[in-house]
């Protein structure tokens, strides 16, 4: 780019979902852009490490956009913007305040949009991860080649490790650990049905056998047919070397599309 553009970005409305956007907004970063993220009130502290302005927005759609009208009428500059999210508000929203917006043409909101990126066919086929939905089109904009699956890599400020790690010393949690949250499974194409749940008898019998590594669960592969594995074999499978302690720590909630580490490994087994 030859002059730095000042890109106004829209992050989604989940956590995890923003987490997965993050190698979008570092391939903007990269290529020029000056970014001020637009979101949740947590996405300032789930983002302090970066550079990135972040503007906190209200929960209610108008109060957000009076919210985004007052700060680009004080100092926030916004060339373009970029629609992380896919709802038709979002798009109405900055139609509403004059700035030339891109997204994925979802919600009947394609002619709200200065340019409307087609939904790619995989991932209407479940078939693309959500880190490659939100890159291709942060790729869309910036006009260039669709590229493999980046690395997907949470950055976080020395007091937030340090309180994360207070945390799992108090769970009596040391090393390695694998986070699990219950539901299902979904990685890149594979789904396993399993009957995981959390607070129950039965959840309590399933880690014991994870810790034994002796239960199985069922995959479903993309041509349909199913396939047992051990539980252990596909969090080994997910993490950079093999559990030595065997440490577990369960969640509820969450997202089946999260594959990340953060001083530990991350196996999603939720919905």
């Amino acid at each position: 780019m030859l002059t730095q553009i000042h890109l106004l970005v829209r992050l989604p409305n989940h956590l995890g979902d923003t987490i997965m956007a993050l190698p979008a907004l570092q391939r903007l970063a990269d290529s020029g852009c000056a970014l001020t993220l637009a979101g949740r009130a947590w996405a300032g502290s789930l983002l302090a490490a970066y550079p990135w302005r972040v503007l906190p927005l209200p929960l209610e759609r108008w109060p957000r956009w009076r919210a985004l009208r007052a700060a680009l009428a004080q100092e926030l500059r916004a060339d373009a913007a970029l629609l992380l999210t896919n709802s038709l508000s979002s798009a109405l929203e900055m139609r509403l305040l004059n700035v030339p917006a891109t997204g994925y043409a979802s919600d009947a909101r394609g002619w709200l949009l200065r340019k409307a990126v087609a939904i790619p066919p995989r991932w209407s086929a479940m078939q693309m991860h959500m880190v490659e939905y939100y890159d291709t089109l942060a790729g869309a904009w910036l006009g260039q080649r669709a590229r493999p699956t980046p690395t997907l890599q949470l950055e976080l400020p020395p007091a937030a490790r340090a309180q994360a790690a207070a945390l799992l010393r108090g769970t009596g949690i040391n090393g390695e650990y694998v986070l699990l949250h219950g539901r299902s499974f979904r990685n890149y194409g594979e789904m396993a049905s399993t009957s995981l749940k959390p607070n129950t008898a039965k959840f309590a019998d399933v880690l014991g056998d994870f810790r034994s590594g002796t239960n199985h669960v069922k995959l479903k592969q993309k041509d349909g047919t199913e396939v047992e594995k051990d539980l252990e074999e596909i969090v080994e499978c997910h993490a950079a070397q093999p559990l030595s302690n065997g440490n577990v720590l369960v969640v509820e909630g969450g997202t089946s599309r999260i594959k990340c580490g953060i001083d530990g490994f991350m196996c999603g087994l939720g919905g």
